[in-house]
């Protein structure tokens, strides 16, 4: 991992949420061991700020995106495939896939677990004291049990490696025996009890969602809230989607489009990107 996600610097940092649970969660972790607030929220459109933290002009002070795989030199926390090439390199990015080299030339031996996985792991939160409801939501997240059911059984042993990574093997010995003993079920039920494939929103100023977060609050005792505080527009960007059969870095994609710089960055399939860009 970079140097800048060492317990010892991570220390009131500013964190920038995005769209979902898995970042929401991850500040939460964050928020409790460190003091990291989210000051900012990222929707692969535009980055937005609290209002009292643009004025302070702090926009840039200690910004760390979370469940982002920003393309610039950005410090984020990460779980995307970043790469087309071994040659796009992400230093500042704590994200497996980095780590391991994974790119759109391997992508199926990527890391298919979530970012909060990797907080907790990288931080030493012992997650075989959780109870096995607040285990099967982490495994819910960005769907992680997904690779042990008989439909994708060819990638199980990839991800049981990146488990032995994280120092979490006992995670996907707890996914097989409640497959075991409920069948694949018992995760979709989960995910439609937590509402956990809900996004967050930012309407108005104003951030909201569909995630059940009052039933996730009393089941990890925890409060999982969003800032009430008001956001405004800091930066617009575009989104598209691209073939990158012809495609040999990140660069490559500056040249052959009109984006002047790309923001951020994900390998969907091998085949396949989906960036931001101004």
């Amino acid at each position: 991992m970079p140097s800048w996600a060492s317990a010892e610097q991570m220390g009131g940092c500013n964190l920038i949420l995005s769209d979902d649970l898995d970042s929401l969660f991850s500040c939460i972790v964050l928020d409790q061991l460190f003091g990291c607030k989210i000051e900012g929220f990222y929707d692969f459109k535009a980055i937005n700020f609290k209002e009292e933290f643009l004025k302070n002009g702090s926009e840039n002070t200690n910004l760390i995106g979370v469940d982002i795989d920003f393309a610039n030199n950005m410090k984020c926390f990460g779980n995307h495939v970043t790469q087309i090439s071994t040659n796009d390199i992400r230093s500042n990015t704590a994200n497996l896939n980095v780590i391991n080299n994974v790119s759109a030339r391997n992508y199926t031996d990527k890391f298919s677990g979530n970012t909060l996985m990797q907080i907790l792991s990288l931080y030493n939160v012992d997650v075989e004291k959780w109870t096995d409801e607040q285990k099967l939501v982490l495994s819910c997240i960005d769907s992680f049990f997904l690779p042990f059911t008989t439909k994708y059984a060819r990638f199980k042993s990839t991800q049981e490696n990146y488990l032995k990574q994280l120092e979490q093997e006992h995670l996907g010995e707890f996914i097989v025996y409640y497959m075991d003993k409920y069948g694949e079920d018992i995760f979709k039920r989960i995910i439609d009890k937590y509402k956990l494939k809900g996004k967050i929103n930012l309407d108005f100023g104003t951030l909201n969602t569909n995630i059940d977060l009052e039933g996730l609050s009393k089941l990890f005792n925890v409060p999982f809230l969003l800032p009430k505080n008001e956001f405004k527009p800091y930066k617009q960007y575009n989104t598209r989607y691209m073939d990158i059969n012809n495609i040999k870095s990140s660069k490559d994609i500056v040249d052959k489009t009109n984006a002047k710089k790309i923001i951020s960055l994900a390998v969907t399939f091998r085949n396949s990107i989906s960036y931001t860009y101004k």
